[in-house]
């Protein structure tokens, strides 16, 4: 069947109203999200503020780097801000922040211990009897990349490969080290600043 010359019209790119959505993002949508991944046209208007700088200005002035390496690799450094500074829904971040659950005893594991003494993360004892969801998460993806290995006789380059560089631990914008007070006693523990990682937005 033939397309009419009005179906192909209907569904032509309007290069208007483009370059209008470009204005937008980089006045409400730029800020957290940085700079499209792949539009030589934006990184063109604003060169400074291209996703591929090394830095953009106003990140610059708060210290941050838009890339940053760890262990020979280089990773993007998405924007992240408190829920609380955004404003918006925080249930998102609940369900890994604040939600707790229960794990089996048959199951063999501890979260803070196992964390602890696979990648130094510095945990606190947590005296809740059910532990954070994202710390048995963490906990559990680490034993089953583990298991996996030995499955697998894996060399050790292999279980490089497959880790990577980066530590399996907590994020320590959104769980800060702090000290309290019970019964008489200083006590370590994790203060939680709910934070949203904001991801690049490609085909915007």
């Amino acid at each position: 069947m033939r397309r009419t010359g009005f179906q192909a019209t209907r569904w032509a790119i309007d290069e208007k109203l483009v370059e209008k959505g470009r204005d937008l993002y980089r006045s409400h949508c730029f800020e957290c999200h940085r700079g499209p991944v792949n539009d030589p046209a934006f990184d063109a208007k604003w060169p400074e503020d291209s996703f591929w700088k090394p830095e953009n200005p106003d990140r610059s002035a708060k210290g941050e780097k838009n890339w940053v390496e760890i262990g020979g690799r280089h990773y993007f450094n998405v924007a992240q801000l408190p829920v609380n500074a955004i404003g918006t829904d925080r249930q998102q971040s609940n369900v890994l922040t604040t939600r707790r659950i229960h794990l089996p005893a048959s199951l063999g594991l501890n979260p803070i211990d196992d964390l602890n003494k696979a990648w130094g993360c510095g945990l606190p004892a947590d005296p809740a009897p059910n532990p954070l969801f994202v710390l048995a998460l963490m906990d559990v993806v680490g034993k089953t990349i583990d298991q996996w290995n030995l499955a697998n006789n894996s060399s050790e380059k292999t279980k490089q490969q497959m880790w990577g560089p980066r530590k399996n631990c907590q994020n320590p914008r959104a769980y800060i080290g702090a000290r309290v007070r019970r019964n008489g006693k200083d006590e370590d523990v994790l203060s939680l600043e709910p934070q949203y990682r904001a991801r690049p937005l490609a085909g915007v």
